[in-house]
Order: C-alpha cells, then structure tokens, then sequence
C-alpha cells in the first residue's frame, strides 16, 4: 500500500459509490478481486514522494443527473482538494459545497438549498484506503463518505495513468441521493435517486508550486 499516492486525485469526494436504502451497497468493484497483490512497475515510480495534492485547475469533478421535468443536468464544484500521505497511505477528500455550479440555475437552487442545505453542511469529505488490482492500472477506492452529516460506505475503481511528473486517475460511478439524505419532499416524485458522479482529475508532488495548486 506504500506505493499508491497517485489515487489522491480523487476528489471526491463526496463523489462516490455510495448505499442504496434498504443497507446493500452498490460496489462496481464486485469483479475484481485487489487481495494486496503486488503494485504495477509504472506505480512504483511514485514512490519517492510521500504526499500528492490534487491540482483543481487541470482537474473536474461533474455530477450528472436526470428529472422527469427538466431531463438530464450537470452540477460541478469549484473548490475542492484531495491529498495522500501516511503508511498505510490514506486518501482525504474535501469539498465545499458552496462553490456547486450547475446548467440549470433551477436545479442549482434546489440542490443548493434543499438537496444539500448548503447552509447547514457546507463540506462533504471522503477518507479511504487504496488497493491496487494486480496487472492493470485500475486503483479500488475503499472507505467512508461523509454528505449532509450522514457517513455511508464507498468502494469504487478508476484508471491511473503516468504523465511526466504527474499522474492523472478518471473514474465514473452511480451515486444514492436517498442514501445520504439528501431529499426534497415538494419534488421527490420528479427526481432519479441515482445520478453519476465522473472525476478527471491531476495530481503531483507537494512539493510542486503552491501557486499552481491554487
């Protein structure tokens, strides 16, 4: 586990596979089997650094959902960070809520004010363990979200892939609105309690210009 700094590109998170209502978990890891296997030689290269921090500027964080009034919208965060560090390697995620942006100033101020309570929870955060899956360049994101003051379980997997001296993970999952609470009564009829959350996101060493982190 030493050897996986690169996953702190995640972001997410609050992004992430998350409980359905009756406790079963929705996992898009189910076929793969990552039991400490031994870590991919292109990962290796990464682990002269003890700690990676998400660059926000080259990187996304897109959640996409669907109603039967306005059909299919996006919602987007501007500030949010990730970094890895410790032995085992832990993965932390931090989101301001706040900073949502969507296409839809009607869905934006819903998931604002009524989905979210951005005035009541305004951060959403993740912290997990990571696990490589042996001959491939897949990572498993394996810990806890906290979204709206309740914490649910999250496994998911992405890709990792080596850019100079950065590394860039992408990973698209299904999410539970009605897992972490986020409700609205007036609208419930209207709304898919899945959405999807995609990440495109780019990390590097901490060391790097802390203007360019932003």
């Amino acid at each position: 586990m030493r050897y996986l700094p690169w996953a702190v590109i995640l972001l997410v998170s609050s992004a992430c596979v998350v409980p359905v209502e009756n406790g079963s978990v929705i996992d898009s890891t189910r076929d793969v089997s990552p039991t400490n296997p031994p870590v991919p030689t292109e990962v290796k290269k990464l682990a002269t650094n003890k700690r990676w921090v998400v660059l926000s500027r080259r990187s996304s964080l897109v959640v996409s959902g669907h109603d039967s009034v306005l059909g299919d919208h996006t919602l987007t965060f501007d500030r949010w960070m990730g970094r890895i560090e410790g032995e085992p390697a832990r993965l932390t995620v931090d989101i301001d809520l706040s900073s949502l942006r969507s296409n839809e100033s009607l869905v934006e101020s819903i998931t604002r004010d009524h989905l979210i309570e951005v005035d009541k929870h305004r951060h959403a955060t993740l912290v997990a363990s990571l696990g490589a899956i042996e001959d491939s360049k897949l990572v498993v994101i394996d810990g806890t979200a906290n979204i709206h003051g309740s914490e649910g379980p999250i496994k998911f997997t992405g890709n990792i892939q080596l850019e100079e001296d950065a590394v860039r993970f992408d990973a698209s999952f299904p999410m539970s609105r009605r897992a972490f609470g986020l409700l609205y009564p007036p609208v419930e009829p209207f709304l898919d309690d899945s959405f999807k959350v995609t990440v495109h996101a780019v990390a590097k060493p901490e060391r790097v210009d802390a203007q360019e982190l932003d």
